[in-house]
């Protein structure tokens, strides 16, 4: 869960109340984690390989070498 950080004053520092470009934003670990565990499931799932099992053999390695192309070049 993201938990905002105490303002600091800036206009004392600097003069002007400008946002703090900065700052870290924390992210809570097990976020992170389930983010992480989302992210590999579905590369697992979308994977090129399943999204061309059910087409035919000529057919899925013409999409499956346009894919493996477009997505070397826009990766």
């Amino acid at each position: 869960m993201h938990v905002p950080r105490k303002k600091k004053d800036k206009s004392k520092r600097h003069g002007h109340d400008d946002y703090n470009d900065d700052s870290l934003v924390e992210i809570d670990p097990q976020l992170r984690y389930s983010f992480q565990c989302n992210y590999r499931f579905l590369q697992r799932v979308f994977s090129i390989d399943t999204i061309v099992k059910p087409l035919p053999p000529s057919m899925a390695y013409n999409v499956s070498h346009n894919l493996n192309f477009f997505t070397r070049i826009f990766t």
